[in-house]
This record gives C-alpha cells, sequence and structure tokens, in this order.
C-alpha cells in the first residue's frame, strides 16, 4: 500500500500537477501582448491527451494487457519524452535583446510574493471562484451513471456529451484567450462561471438525453475559459516575478477542488438528494459567483498598473 501510495503522489504530482503547473507559469511570464493565446495553445495538451491516449491505451491493452501497457509507457517517457525535452530546452528561452527584461508588475504596481498574496483580501475572495469550475465539472462526471438512472437513460446514450464537451472546451478556451489578449483578462473575470451555471442548472429539469448533451456542451465553454483565463489573470495581478509561487498555490486550491467535490455531493445523494436536484443549487451558486466576479473586477481595477 505504502509503494501504491508513492506510486500515485508522483504520478499526480510530478504528471498532472507539476507539468501543468510549468506549462502555465512558463506562458505567464514569457508572453505578454499575445499572452493570451499562448496560454490557449499551450491549454490543448490535456484536451488533446484525453481523446488520442484512451484509444492508443485501449488498444495496447487489447495487444500485450493492462501491466506491459504501464512499461510501455514508462518506456516511452524515458526514451522518448526525456530525451525529448532534453533537446528542446538546452537552448536559452530568453530571447535575444530581452535578457535584461524587466518583470512586469501587478496590482499597486509591486511584484507579490506567496505570503503576500495570501495575506491580501484579493486571494481569499477569489478562493470560491477558484474552487467551482473544477468542483462542478468533477462531480457532473463523477455522478453520471447516478443521473442515468434518475433520468432513465443508458451511458451509451449520454456518451455523445463528452464529445460536445471536449469541443466547446477546445474553442472557448481559443476565444477566451483572444478575448484575454483583446479586452483583458480582469472583463472576462464576471462572465467565467456563467456558462457552467447555466449547463448544470440544464440538467436538472433535462427530459431528454439531448438536455444532456446540451448542458455539458454549456459546462463545457466555462471549463475552457478557465484554463486561459487565469493563465492571463494571475500574472496581471500579481506579476511575473514570483509567478511560479503565486500559481502553485492557486493550482493547489483546484486540485482541492476536484477532491473533496465527489464526497460531498455522493453524502447527499445518500441523504436523499439526488444530482440532478443538486445541479439546481449548483447553478444558483454560480450566480453568486458571478456576482462576487463582477463585485472584485470592480474593486481592483483601479489598483491594476497601466500598461
Amino acid at each position: 500500500m505504502l509503494a501504491l501510495g508513492i506510486v500515485l503522489f508522483g504520478l499526480r504530482f510530478c504528471g498532472q500537477g507539476m507539468f501543468s503547473h510549468i506549462a502555465m507559469t512558463a506562458m505567464g511570464r514569457w508572453f505578454e501582448a499575445r499572452r493570451g493565446q499562448a496560454v490557449s495553445i499551450t491549454n490543448l495538451g490535456h484536451p488533446a491527451g484525453e481523446i488520442v491516449v484512451p484509444l492508443l491505451v485501449v488498444l495496447l491493452i487489447g495487444a500485450v494487457g493492462w501491466q506491459a501497457t504501464w512499461l510501455v509507457v514508462a518506456a516511452v517517457l524515458l526514451l522518448v519524452v526525456a530525451p525529448l525535452l532534453a533537446i528542446l530546452l538546452s537552448e536559452g528561452r530568453d530571447p535575444v535583446l530581452h535578457a535584461a527584461r524587466v518583470e512586469r508588475p501587478g496590482l499597486q504596481g509591486r511584484q507579490w510574493r506567496r505570503r503576500d498574496a495570501a495575506g491580501h483580501w484579493l486571494l481569499p475572495a477569489l478562493l470560491p471562484v477558484l474552487l467551482t469550475p473544477g468542483f462542478i465539472a468533477t462531480v457532473i462526471f463523477f455522478h453520471q451513471a447516478h443521473v442515468a438512472q434518475v433520468k432513465g437513460w443508458t451511458l451509451t446514450q449520454m456518451a455523445p456529451g463528452y464529445t460536445a464537451f471536449g469541443v466547446t472546451t477546445i474553442l472557448a478556451a481559443f476565444g477566451a484567450g483572444w478575448a484575454a489578449d483583446r479586452f483583458g483578462a480582469l472583463r472576462l473575470l464576471p462572465l467565467l462561471v456563467l456558462p457552467m451555471g447555466i449547463g448544470v442548472t440544464l440538467i436538472g429539469p433535462a427530459e431528454g438525453v439531448a438536455g444532456w448533451y446540451v448542458a455539458l456542451a454549456v459546462v463545457g465553454i466555462t471549463q475552457g475559459m478557465a484554463g486561459s483565463l487565469w493563465g492571463v489573470l494571475f500574472p496581471v495581478l500579481y506579476g511575473t516575478a514570483h509567478l511560479g509561487a503565486i500559481r502553485s498555490l492557486a493550482t493547489t486550491i483546484m486540485v482541492i477542488s476536484t477532491a473533496i467535490g465527489p464526497g460531498i455531493t455522493g453524502l447527499l445523494i445518500d441523504a436523499g438528494v439526488d444530482f440532478p436536484t443538486q445541479c439546481l443549487f449548483l447553478g444558483a451558486w454560480c450566480a453568486l459567483m458571478v456576482v462576487l466576479c463582477s463585485i472584485i473586477a470592480a474593486r481592483i481595477r483601479p489598483e491594476l498598473p497601466h500598461r
């Protein structure tokens, strides 16, 4: 059990957690004028992996079994991915005439450290907003079998909804990246959880499975926006000098949301509150987050440096 725990920690920390954190921090520090587009392109790694890797893994398991599949994956990481990263990163990443660049400041013209951000009112105010997308998306997928049972649908009938979710996630990521560059990330903040609120609310009264497709497609808009928005907004709010440390704190919060969601909603299901009914309350929560984001954006706008 100890070995399994170490392995799972390594996969989570060094894989999904650390890789995405490094990528988003690098894009935030490197790009400025087109930071939103850079972040949105980088975010394609997750949906691309979700589309391609499961099919390859299923084929591998069918050919060599699940244990040998793990060995193949490990070999690819060691013999292909690691050398490729070493080659790509062998040269300095600073552009010509950019070595002496000045780190861009954030709120109040400051370079914020993690302890400063944690002690300021803004990060605690953003906490419920950071938690919401991961929490809701996770519980929707986690309780899909329960939703099928309550609605009288089959999992096969519900499957196209995940394709709709993936497509809108990708489109929204590109759209949000462009909009963040064009209008500013702060203006997008009040809109972030609005699509998710609409989508999750639609699950409650949906009778036909087409309602499930529409709901997941709309929820996917927020998922796509979130990846691009946070990648652009944190450098604007806190500067770029200590961006990695601050992003690590925010990433931890978002990971926690995905962990606690199924437990909380599962307890409510056991208490007799089915998940479609819970979706109505989750939609109301998103409406509150829209109001909160509007207040936050209005309050911090005067503190942003002019660029």
